[in-house]
């Protein structure tokens, strides 16, 4: 034993752990006492419990924490020697670069997100700068959230509803992009037949449907029914002046059209009648023109089948092929 160890156990001011005590006494008192106490100087650690403490009592710091020289924890509130002060630009500057590229560890935010739990935001009542956004929306380009992410998100906002004040701000605010043409929808300008992902949507919705007690003679209410005519009119709902569906429309969508266009495919057998191809998407046309010709609109004489591309060819000189398909359908019939 060193001369300085027997000096101070000659003059009581240090005890030799096992004097007087149990071995079971001081592991109860290591496990009552193991992380509870945190230190003093808001560092977030808790103080180490050792055998020491049972006889000189537990301090109120770790070892260094809260003094004015220590570098790495500082000193809390007015004991801070950078209490009150601000750091210029060029040691802000300075911090940023050697900070730059380092990484916080989850413990480390996890004691961050503690110690500003409850307390307002930084940001609250202010706006970033047009430069910030910017730098902003660079940094955060190709990056996604993580699925534990998105599950915690979804967690979050389980529940909540918006105002009717914010879906309104939101609603005029898409609509403005849209007209400006910075904002686009994910589908613009994809139809089935230029998109996969488009015909197994269309697909999932027709499987959907079939079947479903909710959607099985489902009739729209009035009130649907007229945002929907505003809208596809272009106008809003409080100028709506009664439903106007063209007439063109109207008879396309009626029974006797459906009956005509299956017994002019049936004739036909499902082929076109200018290629002769089976299995191609069809058209059903009017050899005399639907619009000039209103009387011949039902009659199975005046149609024809052809497909897709050949319809395709012929649109907007349909007149030019009357003669044509005459001749064709009437060699057909003989």
């Amino acid at each position: 034993m060193s001369e300085t160890k027997k000096r101070l156990y000659a003059e009581g001011k240090l005890i030799p752990h096992n004097k007087g005590m149990m071995k079971k006494e001081i592991c109860e008192f290591l496990e009552k006492n193991t992380n509870k106490y945190l230190c003093k100087c808001g560092c977030g650690y808790h103080i180490k419990i050792i055998k020491q403490h049972f006889y000189v009592g537990i301090p109120s710091l770790i070892k260094n924490h809260g003094q004015k020289g220590n570098k790495k924890y500082g000193s809390p509130g007015n004991k801070n020697p950078m209490y009150g002060k601000h750091h210029t630009k060029e040691t802000k500057e300075k911090i940023s670069k050697k900070n730059l590229g380092k990484v916080c560890t989850r413990e480390h935010r996890e004691r961050i997100g503690q110690a500003n739990k409850g307390k307002p935001s930084s940001m609250k009542g202010k706006k970033h700068s047009e430069e910030v956004k910017r730098r902003i929306s660079l940094l955060n380009k190709g990056r996604h959230h993580t699925d534990e992410a998105k599950k915690k998100i979804s967690r979050a906002n389980t529940g909540k509803c918006r105002t009717e004040q914010v879906k309104r701000n939101i609603s005029e605010t898409k609509r403005r992009l849209y007209k400006e043409g910075k904002l686009k929808s994910w589908n613009w300008g994809l139809t089935k037949q230029n998109n996969k992902k488009i015909r197994e949507i269309g697909q999932k919705i027709r499987l959907t449907a079939i079947g479903n007690k909710y959607s099985e003679g489902r009739i729209l209410s009035k009130e649907s029914r007229m945002k929907m005519s505003a809208t596809k009119q272009k106008i809003p709902i409080e100028q709506w002046n009664g439903f106007k569906t063209p007439i063109n429309r109207m008879i396309y969508a009626s029974i006797n059209f459906k009956q005509w266009r299956k017994m002019i495919f049936e004739r036909d057998k499902y082929t076109c009648q200018e290629c002769s191809q089976i299995g191609m998407e069809l058209r059903a046309h009017h050899i005399k023109p639907f619009a000039k010709y209103p009387l011949l609109r039902f009659d199975v004489n005046n149609g024809i089948t052809l497909c897709l591309s050949c319809h395709n060819k012929i649109m907007r000189v349909e007149e030019c092929f009357i003669d044509y398909f005459e001749e064709k359908m009437a060699c057909t019939v003989k």
